[in-house]
């Protein structure tokens, strides 16, 4: 459990209460105590290594500073704390005077995803990326930067500042309006590309493209936090789960399964030499309502699964959501839309009309009587040579 106080003291508790670590900012920093203002905490593997960090943006002595640790040790990570500079302020602030500072984002804007599957797989071991699995634009120039681990992106004022984590390399955008709330990631385009939404306090909404390729586990679009109680990046959290392209492509299913292939990960340390704590409970809902499960099943390792899941709502759009709970409480979920016999009714007419098509067509050319015009020649001469029109005999 992270804590921060407004005196600017950051602590780490177990879960037995105990401090594990404790860090204070100003004192840190050589400021006397207490803080202008501080953001809300966010959890992500900001340097690449594969291990969890802590990122908060504090303000003192009018200074704008992004801070991130390590997570297990409290330790300040390479390029931190970075100092944002030629900040134009313009925040709100609490009834007690502390600056209200936006939440910062955690987001992976590379534009080679590629190495995603090979982190959460990586068996809770170290990570590190190969720099040859970074793309270059037209100009030779990478895009999203050279270094590997995550961006942070925070909004201050009307500028939003995106920070490569792995070299420091910061980039400043102009919204033109001041920024309401914390920055938001996702395909909202729905180009297979991650789109930062931005909102601004007079209700605009403005989208910033990328060139970083969509995945499930680099969005985040629920707020401040990610998930119903996670509070970490997608992929660089301890575990999680995550629907597979398969499933995720929307298709009308034409039948009376659903099939949903997930992904369970868990890079927990020392995960492997618990097998008690390797309970994964996992439910496919219509929506995220508990009262609309569709499967429930218990799970006693990480993988990829497929089941058939069973929508007894009948014929219609659904967003099916995969929700896993875990041996110490935390719930991950995944959502996607797809549609359910949506033309159950059109397949089924036919199904009825074509057979009796067929079958009168079939009636109604063997019904038809061919005539031969060679069985009445010799009576219509007879006819013509002793009758009249009406087969009356002619007068002599």
């Amino acid at each position: 459990i992270f804590v921060m106080d407004t005196a600017g003291n950051v602590v780490c508790l177990g879960h037995d209460t105990s401090v594990l670590w404790n860090r204070n900012i100003p004192k840190s920093l050589g400021f006397g105590p207490g803080l202008d203002g501080f953001s809300p905490m966010t959890l992500g593997d900001v340097n690449g290594d594969g291990y969890l960090d802590l990122v908060v943006t504090v303000k003192v002595d009018n200074r704008w500073i992004i801070f991130a640790f390590d997570a297990s040790s409290g330790r300040d990570i390479k390029n931190f704390p970075l100092e944002l500079g030629m900040v134009n302020e313009n925040e709100s602030r609490s009834e007690g005077g502390m600056l209200k500072i936006k939440q910062p984002l955690l987001v992976d804007l590379h534009a080679n995803q590629d190495h995603i599957l090979e982190y959460i797989r990586r068996n809770s071991s170290a990570f590190v990326r190969e720099g040859a699995s970074i793309l270059k634009g037209k100009d030779g120039v990478p895009q999203g930067g050279a270094a590997s681990g995550l961006h942070i992106v925070q909004p201050v004022s009307r500028q939003l500042h995106i920070v490569e984590a792995g070299s420091g390399c910061t980039q400043k955008v102009l919204i033109g309006d001041d920024i309401s709330s914390m920055v938001q990631v996702d395909d909202i385009h729905g180009t297979n590309r991650l789109d930062l939404l931005v909102s601004t306090g007079s209700g605009n909404m403005v989208t910033l493209e990328s060139s970083a390729s969509y995945h499930p586990l680099n969005t985040w679009s629920g707020g401040q936090m990610r998930g119903r109680n996670s509070q970490a990046h997608g992929y660089s959290a301890s575990q999680g789960i995550y629907i597979h392209e398969v499933s995720r492509q929307y298709t009308d299913v034409f039948g009376v399964y659903v099939p949903v292939t997930f992904e369970i990960f868990d890079n927990r340390p020392g995960i492997q030499q618990a097998p008690e704590k390797q309970k994964y409970n996992v439910e496919v809902r219509d929506g995220s309502s508990s009262k609309r499960s569709l499967h429930k099943n218990e799970y006693t390792s990480a993988g990829v699964y497929t089941e058939m899941v069973y929508v007894r709502y009948g014929p219609g759009f659904y967003t099916l959501c995969v929700v896993m709970s875990t041996s110490n409480g935390l719930s991950y979920e995944d959502c996607f839309a797809t549609g359910y016999n949506v033309h159950f009714m059109t397949g089924f007419g036919a199904m009825l009309w074509l057979p009796l098509i067929l079958a009168a067509l079939t009636i109604f050319m063997c019904g038809v009587k061919k005539t031969d015009w060679s069985e009445n020649t010799e009576e219509d001469e007879d006819r013509d040579s002793h009758h009249g029109f009406l087969g009356r005999a002619l007068p002599t």
